[in-house]
């Protein structure tokens, strides 16, 4: 193989075995250098093998084969530090009262509850006056935490550690 081929499959199966991987944690996994990995993508993205997503400023990259689109939006989604200790836990608690969930920090909680009813991973069930906040899929959530527990260990160990305090 040559260089070209050595280096678009690294970061090929470095992508599928974590998909949503950011620019900078590919680079820290392949140890290519920056304009090799630009140049790399920016062909696969265009050949339609990878795809890129925004997370704030943020691209995440996915390889389009091993991915769906639901998928990928659910993987952006476990990735972001906005979202993930939401979703973690809603994966434990099944439902969470909104009002408990907006006494602290409010619009940033209230930015992350309004992406995952928007992109439709959560939804809002009422009971009495009440409002409650659920997973629509728990079942692809915790799917694709286990699918992809490698590369989300760190961000499951910090959630934890917050569900703890």
């Amino acid at each position: 193989m040559d260089r070209i081929s050595d280096a678009r499959e690294l970061i090929v199966s470095t992508v599928r075995s974590n998909p949503g991987i950011h620019f900078r944690e590919l680079q820290r996994m392949t140890s290519l250098a920056n304009g090799q990995i630009q140049y790399h993508l920016y062909q696969m993205e265009k050949s339609g093998v990878i795809s890129i997503r925004s997370d704030g400023k943020l691209k995440r990259y996915f390889l389009i084969e091993s991915t769906g689109y639901d998928e990928r939006k659910l993987i952006l989604y476990l990735r972001s530090s906005n979202t993930r200790p939401l979703i973690f836990r809603l994966v434990t608690e099944k439902e969470i009262y909104v009002d408990k969930l907006l006494k602290n920090n409010k619009s940033q909680k209230a930015k992350a509850i309004d992406l995952l009813i928007n992109e439709q991973i959560a939804g809002i069930k009422e009971k009495g006056e009440k409002q409650y906040l659920y997973l629509k899929n728990p079942e692809q959530v915790i799917s694709t935490i286990r699918k992809y527990k490698e590369s989300f260990l760190d961000s499951l160990s910090t959630n934890l550690l917050s569900l703890l305090e």
